[in-house]
């Protein structure tokens, strides 16, 4: 994100003055919105001329014309200015929030609403998943992407159904370390780039802020339009589960080999709950942090579906966000 300084006091007998801030990591900092010592007035921030919650965050991360307000006994003044202007369009978890509770889904249910999760069409046919991180990027996994260049790639965005509106894929960019056919299935993750921005914005899931963030989590929400159990067909609607992420790597590779050190294992290793299944390879397993979703993982491969004492494995988003932001900074 870019933030630009409109270096304005709006209110009656103000001089201009600057707010300070700073960059922390993709939100920027604010600071100067606060009362002095003693002072009856109130502060607090606009966003797009809406009032945000008390009390007011100490850094934004969404793009908006914000606008710091003091209210006094007979005035009302605008007392500062900040554009928080979109670059990239990706959006990044806060460092310090805790995962929120969250309704438990115990078996694969239709989702209520998750528009950032997108489907990968190959050739005009539904393959894979994927998750929006931005505007104009989303991720899947690498084992999804065509070998060869010729196959025209599109994103069906933002719905239940598998009918959604359709945008291409400009460029799709595997990580440059996979291998396909590798026993561990290492670096199975892509970006994809969008032909052409959307002019309807529509939700991204965030990605964390830092390497390590996984493990602040015990439970993850699938969403994918896989094959709802072993012997079913495919999904019709989205469907969302809740799986528990197994924590103890060992007990992860005790069940599931070759397990690369930069994927996770999840689901319950047991018969008939629910799981990833065929189709659901590429979307998305999230957190939710202030109700917000946090790609935490990116179905990557399984023994079957809802097998016992065996859980599919997921690519650690975390673990590449240097690689995504090399891409994503980028002017493309």
């Amino acid at each position: 994100m870019l933030a630009v300084l409109l270096a304005s006091l709006l209110g009656a007998a103000a001089s201009p003055a600057e707010l300070p801030w700073s960059r922390v990591g993709p939100g920027v900092s604010a600071e100067g919105c606060d009362p002095a010592p003693g002072s009856a007035d109130r502060f607090y921030w606009l966003r797009d001329g809406r009032r945000l919650a008390s009390p007011a965050p100490d850094r934004f991360w969404e793009p908006g014309a914000y606008v710091c307000v003091r209210e006094g006994n007979r005035t009302v003044s605008l007392q500062r200015a900040l554009l928080v202007a979109e670059e990239v369009g990706v959006c990044f978890a806060a460092d310090r929030a805790a995962p929120s509770r969250r309704r438990r889904v115990a078996d694969g249910v239709r989702a209520r609403d998750a528009p950032w999760v997108a489907q990968l069409l190959v050739a005009g046919r539904f393959l894979c998943g994927s998750s929006l991180i931005g505007q104009r990027w989303a991720l899947t996994a690498a084992h999804c992407l065509p070998e060869g260049n010729d196959t025209a790639l599109a994103l069906a965005l933002g719905a239940t159904r598998q009918n959604g509106p359709r945008v291409g894929v400009l460029r799709a960019l595997p990580h440059p370390d996979y291998v396909r056919g590798s026993p561990s299935r290492e670096h199975d993750v892509a970006l994809l780039l969008l032909e052409r921005p959307r002019r309807r914005r529509l939700s991204v899931a965030c990605l964390p802020p830092a390497e390590g963030y996984l493990e602040r989590f015990s439970q993850g929400v699938l969403f994918g339009w896989g094959r709802v159990g072993p012997r079913g067909g495919p999904a019709l609607r989205l469907q969302e589960a809740s799986l528990p992420i197994v924590t103890s790597r060992e007990r992860c590779e005790a069940a599931v080999e070759n397990v690369a050190p930069t994927a996770f294992c999840a689901g319950f290793g047991e018969a008939y709950r629910a799981d990833a299944c065929e189709g659901d390879s590429g979307g998305p397993l999230v957190g939710f942090v202030d109700e917000r979703p946090v790609l935490l993982g990116i179905v990557s491969w399984g023994h079957a579906c809802a097998r016992p004492f065996t859980f599919g494995v997921y690519t650690r988003v975390d673990s590449y966000l240097d690689w995504i932001r090399g891409h994503v900074l980028r002017a493309v």
